[in-house]
Order: C-alpha cells, then structure tokens, then sequence
C-alpha cells in the first residue's frame, strides 16, 4: 500500500492500522517498531502477545509513521478538543466571531482553525488583538482598525450579522468625527496621513520611482526650537521652545529609511546618493516639504461628503441663526 501520511510525505507500507481510544491506562508498553516488514513484525507480535495480559485497557505502539512530524501529538490532542467542543454545548459556538451583551468582540476559533494550513497565520492573530475590545475603540486606532477589518472580512471566520452592522457603523461615524469642515491644503491633509499603509511617488528622487508606492509609518517625536520674545524688562531675549510635531517614515526599495520631519534640526546628516541611485545611509531626515513635492498626500473628505444630510441639516439650522440675529439687530437699530 502507498500512501500520504504527512502533507508532502509519502511512505510505502504492507498494512496501515489506524485505531482510537478514549484512553490509555495501566501498564504502558512502548515497543519501537523500525520496520514493518515479516521479519521483523513477527518478532514484535510475538513480544506483545506475551505482554497482552498487562494491556487490559489498551497499548500504545510507536512506529516511524507517528514520529515521522515534529507536530502529531500537537495535532492528535487537536482533533480530541475538537471533538470535545462539538459534543459539550458550553464550548460550541455558531460564530467564530460576536458580541457579548455589552457590545464587547467575542472570539472563538475551533482547534481545526488554528491548525488548519489554508488559513494564513498572519490572519489568526488578529482574533486574539481583538478580543474582549469595542468595535468603537478598535476603529479609532490604524492598526487596531485594520485586524478588525481582516477578521470581519475575511472568508475564513464565520461573523455574526450583528458584529458587521456594528463594525459598519462605527466605521462610518469614525469617519465623520474625523472630517474636516473644509477642504485641507495638501500640508493639512498629512493630519490624516496615518489612514494608508503606503504612499504614491509622484516625482521620481534618489531610490523612489514616480508611480511606485512605498511603505510608511508616522510617529511624533519631541522636538525643540529657537525663537525669541520681549521680557518683563521690554527687551527682545531669545528662548528655547519644546513639543512634539509629527514624523512620516518612508523605506524605500533598499531598506533605507527616510524621516520627513516638521521641524528638523540643521545638525542631522543630510540626504546623500550613489551614482547608482542607492542611498549610502539607512536613515536619511527631510523637511516635511519634501514630503509633499515627491509623494502624493491624499485629500481627506469633507463633512459634505462624510455626511451630507447632517451639514444640510447644521446648515439650515445656521441659517436660522442669523436670519434671527438680523430680524433682531435691525429692531434695535
């Protein structure tokens, strides 16, 4: 008999007995099986028949075929949970993913699914971020955002129609917390930056290519500034100033890192360039101005896009506003 016992293993064999037991108790014998050809499998019988009154609630036999893979006893445990959670009516879930009666995510994954090859690994650590979390504060942070979006998208996870309700909702009331009243300018727009996971080169400089989108991350990082004010005295003194402005890392093709920074200090190594085009330094700072000349800074919407009908609504009621106020200014007058 040729078989596969193992995904990509293949052996050939006389005979495959596959047997299960609900437990293994008393004496344990563990004989070592080499081979299961005559020879030798006459000699093995003949040693576990004279022990078989010592194996009255069943034996375990090793062989090469269940030790072939480093995971069979991870993976027999496995399918014993699995058949556990689908008998026992406290651990059976319709839903891999739901809510709890305070709106909280609940997650559960079968045995099956944690060992199941076609679902990416990546993807079964986003039930684990997401658990026990509200949908409301998941969508208020990217990377939290983003496993959020995967697990209730995703095709592997059954999702319960009322956790994607909820998750739609959050998304859009997110977005309209975060719209601006009016279109920003291109340096205001960098606000909403940290949405992307990748920015578009749109003038080709150094190791960036024009049309190529580029990984990045932002960050706010303390930063200092010189400026001066009048003292008490009415004299001009100058002054260090202190806060945090914000940081877009862009890497390009070579793994070099490149910091567009608001306020930059001249004192940091400035941008240098092989002939090849390959930057000679892994970290490379700009002004956040080179940001915008190179890469494509994405305009947020507006209110009036987000949410039309409340700014018609805000709108009318502004209206009303000033309609009153003149009535009453002009009595007055």
């Amino acid at each position: 008999m040729e078989g596969e016992v193992f995904k990509n293993i293949r052996y050939t064999f006389d005979t495959a007995v596959i047997f299960f037991s609900t437990s293994h108790g008393g004496h344990r014998l563990t004989p070592e099986v080499i081979d299961t050809h005559t020879s030798t499998l006459n000699a093995t019988i003949k040693a576990l028949t004279s022990t078989a009154h010592l194996q009255h609630r069943g034996m375990r036999i090793r062989s090469v075929y269940d030790t072939t893979h480093a995971t069979t006893l991870e993976v027999w445990e496995m399918v014993a949970k699995e058949y556990k959670a689908a008998h026992n009516s406290k651990e059976k879930s319709t839903y891999n993913v739901g809510l709890s009666k305070t709106g909280m995510i609940l997650t559960y994954l079968t045995p099956f699914q944690t060992h199941d090859i076609l679902i990416p690994k990546d993807l079964l650590k986003d039930p684990t971020i997401i658990k026990g979390k509200s949908p409301m504060g998941l969508v208020t942070q990217h990377a939290l955002r983003m496993s959020l979006i995967r697990v209730t998208r995703t095709p592997f996870w059954r999702v319960d129609p009322e956790v994607n309700k909820m998750v739609d909702q959050c998304l859009r009331d997110y977005q309209k917390l975060r719209a601006p009243f009016n279109t920003p300018s291109p340096t205001t727009s960098l606000g909403w930056l940290d949405e992307a996971n990748s920015i578009e080169c749109k003038v080709s400089f150094g190791a960036f290519i024009k049309g190529q989108s580029y990984p990045f991350t932002t960050a706010i990082e303390a930063t200092s500034w010189k400026g001066k004010t009048f003292n008490l005295a009415g004299d001009r003194e100058e002054l260090t100033y202190t806060g945090n402005e914000l940081v877009v890392i862009v890497t390009d093709s070579f793994k070099n890192r490149h910091h567009y920074h608001v306020r930059r200090d001249d004192k940091l190594p400035k941008v240098t360039a092989c002939s090849s085009g390959v930057m000679e330094l892994k970290d490379h700072h700009h002004k956040i101005q080179d940001l915008i000349e190179h890469f494509v800074i994405e305009t947020p919407a507006d209110i009036t896009q987000q949410d039309p009908e409340l700014f018609a609504q805000l709108q009318a009621r502004l209206d009303q506003i000033e309609a009153f106020a003149a009535e009453h200014m002009s009595k007055s007058a």
